[in-house]
């Protein structure tokens, strides 16, 4: 059996097993719940909705299938595999997710046991919190196991784009991308904080759409950023200007890098969109697609969703002193 398959075969297991433990706790423990059962609690804790016990079952499995089936798809028909960092996003991704349905059926469970009508349910506080650590925590586990097994390889020095200037000549490679899903949901952050902000003002409401204005402007100010990119190569360096303004622009000098490609990445591959990874293997994610990716000397990697990459990639491979053909 393939590594590939190995893979998917644990996650479908992990998957049935998490999901199938979820619905367990939940009919093990029908005798002692209420029906209805408290199925949503409010900022004070205190138990607000409710739904069936059937209704909850059925929620909990099409919960688990929405987490997991599309993580199983990048699997089976992706190229997430082959990479040692995009695998280990897809066992975080499928650690988190049946840790997350399991747990937060056990404090469900735990909340509604033995309460005689679902006001009744125990509040939950700390709980919540311990849930998403517990979570996140086991998600970075499973990154960690996911990176186990072979890694593909980047292009031999053979197989890298390569377009050397002729003496004299200044070369440079600009190229751009956006995400215009990013830029509007960027926009709608903005203007919501700017509503927020004139209630406040003009009608003097609660203080607290303070504490929602903040992060709703922070969170479009990060979009907008994080929406636009442009990619300069020159002589010297490889430039990445964010956002409609180009700023703030990274620059990273090219006596650093070693070599650079170009390759197809998705965001089912790294994790989702933005900055994702950690210094040393991270990719700027804007949109599916063709990717530039430099190698730092140091063996670090840096990929950038842009248009025109492999065009930056043999400029950048030029530039660095590279003679061998393009293939």
């Amino acid at each position: 059996m393939s590594f590939r398959a190995r893979f998917i075969l644990a996650a479908s297991a992990w998957t049935a097993l998490t999901g199938a433990a979820a619905v367990g706790l939940l009919l093990f423990f029908a005798h002692r719940l209420p029906d209805p059962l408290a199925s949503h609690w409010g900022p004070s804790g205190r138990p607000d909705d409710s739904m069936s016990l059937t209704t909850l079952v059925t929620v909990t499995v099409l919960l688990m299938l929405g987490l997991a089936v599309p993580c199983l798809i990048a699997a089976i028909h992706g190229k997430a595999l082959r990479r040692r960092q995009s695998r280990g996003f897809l066992a975080a991704a499928f650690v988190w997710a049946g840790t997350f349905v399991v747990g937060m059926t056990a404090i469900t469970v735990w909340a509604n046991l033995d309460a005689t009508t679902w006001r009744a349910a125990r509040p939950i506080h700390w709980q919540a919190f311990a849930l998403i650590a517990v979570t996140f925590a086991l998600g970075a586990l499973g990154y960690l196991l996911g990176r186990f097994g072979p890694d593909e390889p980047p292009p031999t020095a053979a197989q890298r784009p390569v377009y050397t200037p002729k003496p004299g000549q200044r070369a440079t490679w600009v190229s751009t991308a956006s995400n215009r899903w990013l830029v509007g949901s960027a926009y709608v952050f903005l203007a919501a904080a700017i509503v927020l902000v004139a209630a406040k003002v003009a009608l003097g409401f609660s203080s607290g759409l303070w504490a929602l204005a903040i992060p709703f402007t922070l969170v479009g100010i990060l979009g907008l950023a994080l929406s636009t990119i442009r990619v300069q190569v020159t002589e010297g360096a490889l430039a990445i200007a964010f956002g409609p303004l180009r700023w703030p622009v990274y620059t990273v000098p090219l006596a650093q890098l070693d070599a650079a490609w170009s390759e197809e990445r998705w965001p089912t591959e790294v994790g989702g969109w933005g900055y994702r990874g950690l210094p040393g293997g991270a990719t700027i994610m804007l949109r599916g697609g063709e990717c530039l990716v430099v190698r730092y000397r140091d063996g670090g990697t840096l990929a950038i969703s842009v248009d025109d990459a492999e065009r930056g990639a043999a400029l950048v491979n030029g530039l660095l002193g590279s003679r061998t053909p393009t293939p």
